[in-house]
């Protein structure tokens, strides 16, 4: 299989590393359990992984525009972040799995790209917003196919090779996260 290969200069990536984590926007709220999603299915390219990011997005759309407007704005909010919101947390269970268990579309990503660009427009590397894009698309969805499906699966048959008798668990991707 295939790892994703970031598409922009490595040092444009590495520039946004602070901002994205003070920024908080691969909190799961916003993105989803995107460790597990991934394990959801077994995808046979990189490519079913991402358009299945994609399209449960759309189911999540779909599931959220069948609710009341307070709800679907606190759900669509992209800088909420559950743990310091006492009104998110007072959400049903069900409700919560909307943002949890699904991904989000290609246009929710570029919202969380307009908000990085916002924050490193003026940091020296003359990022664009489709820079940003990329660096949110790999953040997200990229480096999760990279490490829990190539890196992953490649330290457990490296390990298993060194030590035939132990057993190897995968983790929850909650638990992982």
């Amino acid at each position: 299989m295939d790892e994703f290969i970031l598409p922009i200069d490595a040092n444009k990536f590495r520039s946004t590393n602070q901002i994205w984590n003070d920024l908080i926007l691969n909190d799961p709220w916003s993105v989803g359990y995107v460790t597990s999603l991934i394990i959801i299915e077994e995808f046979s390219s990189k490519e079913d992984w991402e358009a299945f990011y994609y399209n449960s997005g759309q189911y999540r759309n779909e599931q959220i525009q069948q609710l009341n407007n307070e709800q679907q704005t606190l759900l669509n909010d992209e800088q909420l972040v559950l743990k310091d919101s006492s009104i998110a947390r007072r959400l049903p269970w069900d409700l919560k799995n909307l943002n949890f268990q699904f991904g989000r579309i290609e246009k929710q990503l570029r919202v969380k790209a307009h908000l990085l660009y916002e924050a490193v427009k003026d940091n020296g590397f003359n990022l664009t917003t489709e820079e940003c894009f990329q660096c949110v698309r790999f953040r997200v969805i990229c480096e999760t196919w990279n490490g829990v499906v190539i890196r992953e699966n490649n330290t457990i048959v490296t390990l298993q090779r060194l030590f035939p008798e132990a057993e190897f668990k995968k983790v929850s991707g909650e638990f992982d996260h």
